[in-house]
């Protein structure tokens, strides 16, 4: 008797820590929040190729011999999301979100020499940028842990966007002549993200997460996208 007194008072204690672990778990209903950290969007630098065939254009054919080549870019930088969802109970969630990425920014210059009769130095210069943001609509599983903690998962589909500019030009012999242009692409690619959350009251949580838009096919502007974050929930309920 004592024996199963000592397991029914472990189990109640148990239990009670338990509840008082999950106080503040939030309650089914809407919520809204933010992100904010670091992103990275997957675009490679104007290439040594891009500037061969910049010279190429420039002389008029492939007589020409690169003496110098520089690049440099930046696809990596501050990024955040936005978003609203709904949380069915206390294991799942939709969720609605908007994110925005730092703008990709590559340059690259060369200098050649022109190999036709009376040819002289080329110099090419070219520069792009490209500014990517996404809307995503995923499912949320979310597991309670002790302590007012959470652990998460996202699956679903995210609509990204890209505007790419670039320039370019090319000097010979005291002519120039340039050139550049703009393209807007859009794909809609897979999305998947884990998280962490910690619950400080009933209606407030922060979290840690990752958050992966998946590339699939081709697309000369659009690459797969990193996000770790930050952020802040507010429920609503």
């Amino acid at each position: 008797m004592l024996t199963k007194k000592i397991m029914l008072g472990v189990a109640a204690l148990g239990l009670s820590s338990l509840v008082t672990a999950n106080a503040f778990a939030a309650a089914p209903g809407f919520y809204v929040g933010g992100q904010l950290g670091y992103g990275n969007v997957h675009q490679s630098d104007i290439s040594r190729t891009d500037m061969n065939d910049l010279i190429g254009s420039a002389v008029g054919n492939n007589k020409f011999t690169v003496n110098s080549f520089n690049n440099s870019g930046k696809d990596t930088g501050l990024a955040g999301r936005l978003f609203a969802g709904y949380q069915v109970n206390s294991n799942w969630a939709g969720e609605l979100g908007w994110s925005k990425f730092s703008t990709m920014n590559t340059k690259a210059s060369a200098t050649a020499t022109d190999n036709n009769p009376g040819g002289s130095t080329v110099t090419a210069n070219a520069r792009g940028n490209i500014k990517t943001d996404a809307v995503d609509l995923v499912a949320k599983g979310i597991y309670p842990l002790q302590n007012n903690v959470s652990v998460y998962g996202k699956v679903g589909a995210a609509y990204i966007m890209s505007r790419a500019h670039a320039s370019a030009s090319a000097s010979e012999a005291g002519v120039t002549v340039s050139g550049s242009g703009s393209k807007n692409s859009h794909k809609i690619f897979p999305t998947v993200g884990v998280g962490a959350s910690y619950d400080f009251t009933s209606n407030v949580a922060a979290d840690l997460s990752y958050n992966r838009i998946q590339k699939v096919g081709s697309s000369s502007n659009i690459g797969s996208t990193d996000l770790v974050s930050v952020g802040l929930t507010y429920y609503i309920g």
